[in-house]
């Protein structure tokens, strides 16, 4: 029973996702996916080149899918496809992956700036000791200059909530790492 009122949702998802309006409006250029866990840098990367060029991944399943979800994920995804291709060219995944790339790589540089930070080692030592992690989401404000929100679990009260823990000012140009604020808050 639970299968087949999931399975109703998921569907009226994607033909609500699939309604196309008369003329081409690439602000809902939305595709499909399923699967595994992301690798969470390249996934964070791809998000900020998705959001550059209109372009949104919305996770509809994790690893275990039917034939149906994934039949219906291909529809979907190819009507999508063909829309992205209308307004980037026929190698838009080759130009995608390429900036993809290029936003990694610029991560990983304001990321290896940032994890020398006193606040970040001892964040990290504190919650390792609670088997947690800080994970950075990066906001791009041009090229070289990126805010940072270094998030992950903590707690806020008694409650056990996803939180914020600092916001940094990072210029990957200039290796300079601004501090801006510790405000503990639910992210």
């Amino acid at each position: 029973m639970a299968v087949k009122h999931i399975t109703f949702i998921i569907l009226t998802l994607i033909v609500g996702c699939n309604q196309q309006p008369q003329t081409n409006n690439y602000s809902q250029l939305r595709l499909l996916t399923y699967g595994g866990p992301p690798d969470i840098k390249r996934q964070s990367a791809r998000n900020v080149i998705a959001d550059k060029w209109g372009i949104e991944f919305y996770s509809v399943a994790g690893c275990v899918v039917t034939n149906e979800l994934v039949d219906s994920v291909d529809r979907h995804n190819l009507k999508i496809d063909k829309l992205i291709k209308e307004k980037y060219g026929n190698d838009w995944k080759d130009k995608f992956d390429k900036e993809v790339n290029l936003e990694l790589n610029k991560q990983n540089k304001a990321t290896s700036l940032l994890i020398k930070e006193d606040r970040i080692i001892k964040k990290e030592i504190e919650l390792e000791q609670e088997g947690n992690s800080l994970e950075f989401r990066f906001q791009p404000i041009d090229s070289n200059t990126y805010n940072i929100n270094a998030v992950g679990w903590g707690q806020i009260g008694s409650k056990d909530e996803y939180v914020l823990y600092f916001k940094y000012l990072v210029d990957i140009k200039k290796e300079k790492v601004k501090f801006l604020s510790d405000s503990l808050m639910k992210e």
